[in-house]
């Protein structure tokens, strides 16, 4: 994408008040996702704010609330509780200590994937956290499972809103099975659900991807990425996310829309903002993969992989056809061959795909020409 239209992009949401909420998952403030929210035109963010473990006390993730409070945010912290810590006995006490903690906010949004058959139990928690804490908004996360259980109309009463979260993934036993992040019948069914319950509801939609990792010789799955770096080992590697015209049909609605998650610079799994800005704005992203080519003198030039939108983590195939492949070069770090000829330019490379919104130098090439190229993820 052009950056004048990334700036038109963003500046049609602001002036025509389209401004979506964002999920701040990361546990690790770094520059980058303090950059990131104070660039952020006024919206509704809401930050992981701890993780309640299956017993003592919960440790905050270290979010630097000055920083929120100087912006022109709404901050609405969400609590995370696992389903190992949904046992507790002294569960209410600890989410009633954590809101305290969090005063300075009006609301506070608990993330529990309750299994279906304890929903009253869940409904019966959130009535006695609401009896404690009178004079905070609360707020739940929602699974489209949920909506068709007599028991979320009980649990969707206790709060002031929901908020439907039509992303998730089911973990594959093996690499042949089909993944899905987002099936856009399945969430059309749940917002149609929704609608006719009658209680205040907001969607999540996932602008992220899961990478999955697969073992190279059985095809067992192994493990999957989401926000960390992923693991050194071979594994064969899928990834997993929704569709830019799915996500454009579900935008066309009232409700508020809460993206997750927040786009940071460098996030290999999540798409660039302004990509994500193309999406809000009623279009589908067009920049993809792309070989830009830097002239250093008449006779030499440099070869730049730029990507634009792709949420891939692994390499990139490069097949390279010169009209003179005689002549001299040299390979930046990162990029292998896989036949090296002398006084040959190469015919294939191997590199690593850059993140989404970011390039990569290849090398440079005593050639005036640059080559036709065939691109291949693998």
């Amino acid at each position: 994408m052009k950056p004048c239209a990334a700036i038109f992009a963003l500046t049609l949401l602001v002036s025509t008040g389209l401004a979506d909420g964002f999920y701040v998952w990361q546990q690790q403030w770094s520059s980058n996702v303090v950059a990131a929210v104070v660039s952020e035109p006024a919206t509704t963010l809401y930050p992981l704010a701890t993780v309640v473990p299956a017993s003592g006390a919960s440790q905050p993730i270290a979010v630097p609330w000055d920083t929120l409070r100087a912006t022109d945010h709404r901050v609405v912290p969400v609590v995370r509780v696992p389903l190992k810590a949904f046992g507790r006995n002294d569960l209410l006490d600890e989410l009633v200590r954590l809101a305290r903690e969090l005063d300075d906010f009006d609301e506070i949004q608990l993330d529990l994937d309750c299994p279906e058959s304890r929903l009253g139990e869940y409904a019966a928690l959130t009535a006695a956290f609401r009896q404690q804490v009178p004079d905070k908004k609360l707020s739940i996360t929602a699974l489209p499972s949920h909506l068709v259980n007599l028991a979320f109309q009980r649990l969707a009463q206790t709060t002031d809103y929901y908020v439907l979260q039509l992303h998730g993934l089911d973990v594959p036993g093996h690499i042949g099975d089909r993944t899905e992040l987002m099936n856009r019948r399945t969430a059309e069914r749940a917002v149609e659900r929704a609608e006719t319950m009658g209680h205040p509801y907001r969607i999540a939609l996932p602008c992220y991807a899961y990478e999955l990792n697969f073992d190279p010789d059985s095809g067992t799955f192994l493990f999957l990425t989401a926000e960390r770096p992923a693991r050194r080992q071979p594994t064969v590697k899928k990834r997993s996310c929704a569709q830019p015209a799915d996500l454009l049909h579900l935008c066309n609605t009232d409700r508020e829309i809460i993206w997750f998650r927040l786009p940071v610079e460098g996030d290999r799994l999540c798409w660039p903002r302004e990509t994500l800005a193309e999406i809000q704005a009623g279009r589908v992203p067009e920049n993809e993969i792309g070989l830009g080519v830097k002239p250093i003198s008449g006779e030499t030039l440099e070869l730049i992989l730029q990507n634009g939108n792709v949420i891939h983590t692994h390499a990139v195939e490069l097949a390279l056809r010169w009209a003179e492949p005689r002549g001299a070069y040299d390979l930046y770090d990162g990029v292998a061959e896989s036949d090296r000829i002398p006084g040959r330019l190469p015919a294939a490379l191997s590199i690593d795909l850059p993140p989404p919104g970011q390039s990569k130098t290849i090398g440079w090439f005593a050639t005036p020409q640059p080559p036709t190229t065939t691109l291949k993820l693998k």
